[in-house]
C-alpha cells in the first residue's frame, strides 16, 4: 500500500518517500504521528522494563496495514484503524494489509478489549468472542474466584 506514486520524480530516495508518505497519512488522520517514528530512546527505562543484559538499541523499519474496521463490542463503538508494523521481513506488510481487507469485506473486526497486564498465563481457545466474554465473566465471579484461589494457594 503507498499514498502516492513511487515514481513521482521529486521523491528520489527512501528517506523523502517516507517520510512524505508519513505527512500524508497525517493530513489524511489529522494527527501527528512524528512520535511514532523517533529514533531517540530512553535506554535507562527500557533497559528496566523491556530487555534483560541490553547492549543498546536499533531502528527496525515501520510499515502501516490497513485499513481495518474495528467493532469495539464493549463501548458500541466503530473506527477505522491502520496497523503500524515493525519489521525487517520482506512482504509481511502487504500480507498483512491483504488479511485485513479481506476482513473488511467481511464487515470488519468485533473485538473487546480487557486491559489486564499479565507476565503468564494459560491458554484457552473458544469458538469465537462471545464464547470466550461468556468464560471471563464466569471466571469474575466470586465462586470462581474462591475456587480458584483454593487450588493456587494450595500449591
Amino acid at each position: 500500500m503507498s499514498f502516492f506514486s513511487k515514481n513521482d520524480p521529486q521523491l528520489t530516495d527512501t528517506a523523502a518517500i517516507t517520510l512524505r508518505q508519513r505527512q500524508l497519512l497525517e493530513q489524511w488522520k489529522e494527527d501527528d504521528l512524528s512520535h511514532l517514528f523517533t529514533v531517540d530512546r530512553d535506554l535507562a527505562a527500557a533497559n528496566q522494563r523491556n530487555c534483560e543484559n541490553m547492549i543498546g538499541a536499533v531502528s527496525v523499519p515501520v510499515g502501516l496495514a490497513g485499513p481495518i474496521m474495528i467493532h469495539d463490542q464493549e463501548r458500541n463503538l466503530s473506527q477505522e484503524y491502520f496497523v503500524p508494523l515493525a519489521t525487517t521481513e520482506g512482504a509481511l506488510v502487504a500480507s498483512v494489509s491483504r488479511g485485513l481487507k479481506a476482513i473488511g469485506q467481511a464487515q470488519g473486526a468485533n473485538v473487546w478489549v480487557e486491559q489486564i497486564g499479565m507476565t503468564r498465563a494459560p491458554v484457552f481457545a473458544f469458538a469465537d468472542g462471545h464464547a470466550a466474554r461468556k468464560f471471563v465473566r464466569f471466571l469474575q465471579t466470586t465462586d470462581t474466584q474462591a475456587k480458584i484461589a483454593t487450588v493456587t494457594e494450595a500449591t
